[in-house]
């Protein structure tokens, strides 16, 4: 068990928001993840496909980390 596993399921409640983010900005810097946001709240139907695509993979980190928690 790694350090931060260790920490996680010490502490959930503390580290499953974090990892959620750190995951999503591996992916999306937050000014990527606010302009998609923001766009397909504009014009949903030009940014659907995009918007379906960031909504998948923060689920998938949302996964993970309850994962690494040990919740959910």
């Amino acid at each position: 068990m790694t350090l931060l596993e260790k920490n996680a399921k010490a502490n959930p409640t503390k580290w499953y928001p974090k990892l959620v983010s750190d995951f999503i900005h591996k992916k999306y810097t937050a000014d990527a993840e606010t302009a998609l946001i923001n766009n397909y709240l504009a014009d949903p139907s030009e940014y659907t496909e995009k918007y379906a695509e960031y909504q998948a993979y923060r689920a998938e980190c949302k996964a993970r980390a309850k994962e690494i928690c040990g919740i959910g």
